[in-house]
């Protein structure tokens, strides 16, 4: 009888088909296979032709073991360096980078080469070794699909483009959802303030000095925002509070100095 139940035994762990229910909530790859019907799994397969390892991840970040712990969401993150900054000095959190990662030739468009470098699991971020980020290919619709209240920060840095801002806008009360109470948007402009005019009709924002850890290494960091012109705000934060926040008109520095 003995032998009988060991051959059955050893025939489950050779097939796969035997679970452990504890370490199938500890092992990404377990998530996977028992989430592969779920929204988040469905969005990152279809719409993002995201690699398994990075869909994996993921939904441990929000359904597995590491759920709960603080989670960065940045939108746009172009080659990431700025979110693999945040999770080599926030070990204890969850980062998730984000960019549609638009496809072109890597030879004349230097966004293609980083699109390019994403694809082949090239970019730093991919290789760092660390299990705290994971880059996806996504815009703001991924925030349909991520559980509510689960978001501590939504990080956005040179969304100086018309899609982007209409997004902002847009995706407000969804925003709103999605970060816990508490939780902010940072919001780091470039180029001239004036065009955020329309951003501020639904929030209002306000310059913080808290993240200047972070504004002093975006420069270094990043080969996009070296070819742009230093913002002339700063990092800018909005908090998700359950009332609604008064509207003001957005003001750069030279602005507020002039009126001073």
């Amino acid at each position: 009888m003995r032998l009988i139940v060991s051959m059955f035994i050893l025939t489950c762990l050779l097939s796969g088909q035997m679970v452990f229910p504890h370490r199938d909530h500890l092992a990404p790859q377990s998530l996977l296979i028992r989430m592969k019907d779920h929204r988040l799994f469905r969005f990152l397969d279809e719409y993002g032709n995201n690699p398994p390892e990075v869909i994996a991840r993921i939904l441990d970040f929000f359904h597995g073991t590491s759920s709960g712990r603080p989670t960065w969401l940045e939108i746009g993150c172009g080659d990431a360096q700025v979110s693999l900054e945040i999770a080599k000095r926030n070990p204890g959190a969850n980062v998730l980078a984000t960019d549609q990662y638009r496809k072109g030739d890597p030879r004349t468009d230097a966004y293609a080469k980083v699109t390019h470098d994403w694809e082949q699991g090239e970019l730093q971020a991919q290789q760092s070794g660390l299990d705290n980020i994971s880059i996806a290919r996504a815009e703001f619709n991924i925030l349909h699909e991520i559980p509510d209240h689960s978001l501590d920060y939504l990080l956005l840095i040179n969304t100086s483009t018309p899609s982007a801002l209409q997004d902002l806008c847009s995706y407000k009360r969804l925003i709103q959802q999605k970060l816990k109470i508490g939780g902010v948007i940072l919001w780091y402009p470039y180029n001239n303030p004036e065009i955020y005019v329309d951003v501020n009709n639904h929030y209002h924002f306000q310059k913080t000095e808290n993240f200047s850890w972070l504004e002093a290494i975006i420069p270094n960091l990043s080969s996009w925002s070296r070819s742009r012109t230093r913002p002339q705000t700063g990092f800018m934060i909005w908090t998700n509070t359950p009332e609604e926040r008064p509207v003001s008109r957005f003001l750069s520095e030279q602005e507020t100095g002039a009126s001073a």
